[in-house]
């Protein structure tokens, strides 16, 4: 007996019916960026010989008020991501928290700067690289506090070593501080030069202190303002482009940021798979229509094995109207008892037919 097995999507953007592994850790609830763009397209600026190009140690920083961002709310931090760029070898860097105690624009360490917690990292080799440093356990930031995050990169040897960003808005300064050239507290660079480089620095919190630690790289571009239209996740692009069109057509603003934290959740539709194998991989491209059975003029299904883990996805285009629906054929030597178990980022809609629609 062959029994074909239909699963209907009704929601929108690729949905994996896989196992897969679980993460162990949600993505960061509010996360906190003066960046419009999530892009690496060019380097620091950084105080550097003349001669040969080498740099010298530069800091480079970005303050943000959490009394005007989370007013009377402590705010967790449980890791900071920021992009790097460096032509020599490896250095040891590091990533600075301080509170400002007198608020507006910091200057530097022991002088308007408290010290509130340190973390080593390395300064790797690279082009353009995104650098993530946990916090574990979180800390806790107090309410109102006036964050200060800084990278600290020491003097190369062999090579230039700054951040990484690129030339989009930003919404607060990327300060520099370097005594080799004569800065001995910060400025923003826009105040040293005709620079359009700002400095990509995302730190990953959450409101209030306690929770679990949260993961910066559990989540997606949906919940940061940036220049260009639409977001990672689609199933969320869409929802917040069905309130406000502009979102999918013109800059993914702050606005549409906001909405995406509100009817999305930065978490954006989680499903914990179990941690399966999977036995059989779908064989329809996405996008494409092959195994769309009875919705087909010609029926075509795609035959899975029994007792194995099936990946695949399913979508909708809401623009077009077109849905597709994934049929799979399994074949049964004797009367038994089928278990079907399926684990979506959304509810999908299951039906089992025979073989003659």
């Amino acid at each position: 007996m062959t029994t074909l097995l239909r699963i209907l999507s009704i929601v929108i953007a690729p949905l994996f019916v896989a196992a897969q592994q679980a993460q162990a850790q949600t993505a960061c609830a509010n996360p906190l960026t003066q960046n419009n763009s999530t892009n690496l397209t060019i380097g620091g600026i950084a105080c550097a010989s003349q001669s040969t190009g080498i740099s010298f140690a530069n800091s480079y920083a970005r303050s943000f008020n959490l009394g005007q961002l989370f007013p009377n709310e402590n705010y967790q931090i449980s890791c900071i991501t920021f992009g790097i760029t460096n032509s020599g070898s490896a250095l040891n860097g590091t990533l600075n928290l301080y509170e400002d105690l007198n608020g507006g624009a910091p200057l530097g360490s022991g002088i308007d700067l408290l010290l509130l917690d340190s973390r080593p990292y390395t300064h790797i080799n690279t082009t353009a690289s995104l650098i993530t440093v946990n916090f574990s356990p979180p800390i806790c930031i107090a309410a109102n506090t006036v964050l200060v995050a800084e990278i600290s990169i020491p003097q190369s040897s062999n090579g230039y070593a700054s951040f990484q960003g690129n030339t989009a808005s930003e919404t607060g300064p990327t300060y520099i501080q370097t005594a080799d050239c004569g800065l001995n507290t910060y400025v923003p660079l826009t105040t040293i030069g005709d620079f359009q480089q700002k400095m990509y620095m995302v730190i990953g919190g959450a409101r209030g202190c306690g929770s679990a630690a949260c993961d910066c790289s559990a989540g997606d571009d949906c919940s940061l303002p940036h220049d260009y239209p639409g977001c990672e996740d689609s199933l969320c692009e869409e929802i917040v482009c069905a309130t406000d069109p502009l979102c999918c057509s013109q800059n993914w603003d702050s606005s549409c940021a906001n909405l995406a934290n509100s009817q999305c959740g930065t978490e954006g539709f989680a499903c914990e798979y179990p941690n399966l194998p999977c036995i059989h991989e779908e064989a329809e491209v996405c996008g494409t229509e092959t195994n769309d059975g009875c919705n087909m003029s010609n029926p075509a299904y795609e035959a899975i094995p029994i007792n194995s883990t099936i990946c695949g996805s399913f979508y909708r285009d809401g623009l077009t109207g077109v849905r597709d629906t994934d049929w799979y054929s399994f074949e049964l030597t004797e009367r038994s008892t089928v278990t079907l178990s399926v684990y979506s980022r959304v509810a999908p809609t299951l039906l089992l037919m025979n073989d003659q629609c």
